[in-house]
């Protein structure tokens, strides 16, 4: 909101999306506990509204990060749902010369792996592969970018 003007729209970066990554993963590799862990088993029925992996990767990190005992970070990283899930869906990724198809196929897998870890519980299994969830969405756009004509 923009006092005398309204609502404005601002633009996605490839930079700013790859921001809020690499803010997650940091919290990933060491989670801030300041409270009481989070108890509940992950369901990975709470994947169904996802439409890309990197919407995956914020469910399954909130998870993760709200069994650390880090709920405020966890709250964090699930307001960034909406906006990472969009940006990389295959038609805003290419608006912004992404090509999110290639190696879609390694990154779903990963992301079974770690939804077979929170699943277990295996907390350092499902870190682990968060972690390289989030290196492949990060490295998206150096690795498969557009070409674009002259």
């Amino acid at each position: 909101m923009q006092r005398y003007i309204g609502v404005v729209i601002s633009q996605w970066s490839v930079e700013q999306m790859a921001e809020r990554l690499r803010i997650a993963r940091t919290m990933v590799v060491d989670p801030p506990s300041c409270g009481a862990t989070f108890q509940d088993r992950f369901d990975a029925h709470w994947l169904r509204e996802c439409r890309t992996e990197a919407g995956a990767f914020v469910e399954l990190g909130a998870w993760y990060l709200r069994r650390r005992g880090s709920s405020v970070s966890a709250d964090w990283l699930a307001s960034q749902h909406t906006v990472l899930d969009v940006f990389y869906t295959d038609d805003v990724a290419l608006a912004n010369g992404i090509d999110a198809v290639v190696d879609r196929r390694r990154r779903l897998d990963v992301v079974d792996r770690a939804v077979d870890a929170a699943e277990r519980e295996d907390l350092d299994e499902c870190a682990a592969a968060l972690l390289d969830l989030a290196g492949a969405l990060i490295g998206l756009p150096d690795r498969f970018r557009v070409a674009v004509p002259a």
